[in-house]
């Protein structure tokens, strides 16, 4: 089961159907649990996950938003003489600066029955133009990295 802690509901479910689309051993949270529930009912929680035949639970949370500006120089493209004409008010500004952030995204599975951190990745990307685009990036590098270590079964048998 994956749960996505994130700023509210709606983002939650685009997160976590995303998620399960990117690989069919995720399963979403949010239609066997709401917010408050994964977060005030703990007893409650463990025992539906092992009802329901869950064996693990994928969290995903931003660890932190840290400033990425970066500087963007400018290109000249014109002939000789507007090079050299232009010269001394390019030298003075020769770029800008792009205001920008990246994510520090911490991703950890934890074992239902040993009720344990079984595997955990840190990942850092730059500021996405849309959630979708970020939680790929994200999973991309987590759900290679899970198959490299051996950590994803190759079929799809239960939950």
């Amino acid at each position: 089961m994956v749960v996505a802690f994130v700023k509210d509901e709606a983002s939650r479910k685009i997160a976590e159907d995303r998620v399960s689309k990117i690989n069919e051993h995720f399963y979403p949270s949010y239609p066997v649990f709401s917010g408050q529930e994964v977060m005030e009912n703990k007893d409650q929680v463990l025992a539906t996950l092992k009802e329901q035949g869950y064996d693990a639970v994928i969290t995903m949370s931003l660890l932190l938003k840290a400033a990425d500006d970066k500087w963007v120089a400018e290109k000249y493209q014109g002939g000789y003489y507007d090079y050299h004409s232009s010269y001394m008010t390019d030298y003075y500004r020769p770029g800008y600066y792009v205001d920008g952030s990246k994510y520090y995204i911490i991703t950890n599975v934890f074992s239902i029955k040993s009720n344990k951190l079984i595997w955990s990745a840190t990942t850092v990307t730059p500021e996405p133009a849309s959630l979708q685009e970020g939680i790929d990036s994200i999973l991309y590098t987590v759900v290679k990295q899970m198959n490299k270590d051996g950590f994803l079964p190759g079929k799809k048998s239960g939950k």
